[in-house]
């Protein structure tokens, strides 16, 4: 279940780089959006069952235009 958890966040952040990387539909030299991450990944040491963890990713957009993130799910 731990190991779950850790693939489901790494799965996620990941989403985020993909969303942010495959937004091709700008022209060279336009505004475009630029994420900006605090580590890449997060690995959850292991958890008793029943104990709630969080972890938060930080996520800035550095781009001169929107960065749109879509279709996020996790596992």
């Amino acid at each position: 279940m731990h190991q779950k958890m850790g693939f489901a966040c790494t799965l996620l952040f990941m989403v985020f780089i993909l969303a942010a990387l495959t937004r091709g539909d700008q022209g060279a030299g336009a505004p475009a959006p630029s994420l900006m991450t605090r580590g890449e990944t997060f690995s959850f040491k292991p958890v008793p069952d029943g104990i709630e963890i969080h972890h938060t990713f930080t996520m800035q957009n550095k781009g001169d235009a929107l960065l749109e993130i879509q279709n996020v799910r996790t596992d």
